[in-house]
């Protein structure tokens, strides 16, 4: 079985990096990993149970076992990883973070989230404050040194969750691009250097 993203066509395009969650997702591989991020299975989060989530003959604990050792390759560390993988798991459950209208109209964090996915992301993505940037802008008026604090309806909530999720994916994936893009550089010198003394090694044999 293989997890496919559905939000938004830049969150379904999770990739790689979504194989990463392959352990933590399917128990079986890793429960302390899956403990360790409250994580269960694919079809309990939205960002992922919105599109397909199986592919017929893929094999979920191989792929994820072939990511891993791509990316030691490229010369991510173990800590490096397991970094990439929390905050996969914190987008994982900023996702499900839901929201209600008040009285005034205003969004409201769902109760029945507070506890489990609000939770879990904030700790996950390191962001005590999360809630309160889901739920309010600021604003600073024009000619003035003046910043106010402007809640936000629910439907301005529900993309600022999007919008968030998203920035943080996009960040990740950079990262993940200059990590590979660092270790190739370093590759490259190195064979230049290997291939000059080979050279030189060459020249003083003549």
């Amino acid at each position: 079985m293989r997890r496919r993203a559905g939000v938004s066509r830049q969150l379904g395009q999770l990739l790689i990096l979504t194989d990463l969650l392959l352990a933590s997702l399917a128990p079986s591989f890793a429960p302390l990993l899956a403990h360790s991020w409250s994580l269960t299975k694919a079809s309990d989060y939205r960002i992922l149970n919105q599109g397909s989530l199986t592919i017929d003959n893929i094999d979920d604990k191989a792929e994820y076992e072939d990511v891993l050792r791509a990316l030691e390759t490229v010369g991510a560390k173990k800590e490096q990883v397991d970094t990439m993988l929390q905050l996969l798991a914190g987008i994982m459950h900023l996702g499900n973070v839901e929201f209600e209208a008040d009285e005034h109209d205003n969004a409201q964090i769902k109760a029945s989230c507070k506890s489990t996915s609000l939770k879990h992301s904030m700790k996950l993505l390191q962001c005590p404050v999360l809630d309160v940037k889901l739920m309010t802008r600021i604003v600073k008026a024009k000619g003035r040194n003046s910043i106010y604090t402007v809640p936000l309806n629910l439907t301005e909530a529900q993309e600022a969750r999007d919008a968030l999720a998203k920035a943080v994916y996009d960040n990740l994936f950079f990262y993940l691009i200059s990590l590979c893009n660092s270790n190739l550089h370093s590759h490259s010198k190195i064979e230049v250097r290997q291939s000059r003394e080979r050279s030189d090694e060459s020249r003083q044999r003549a």
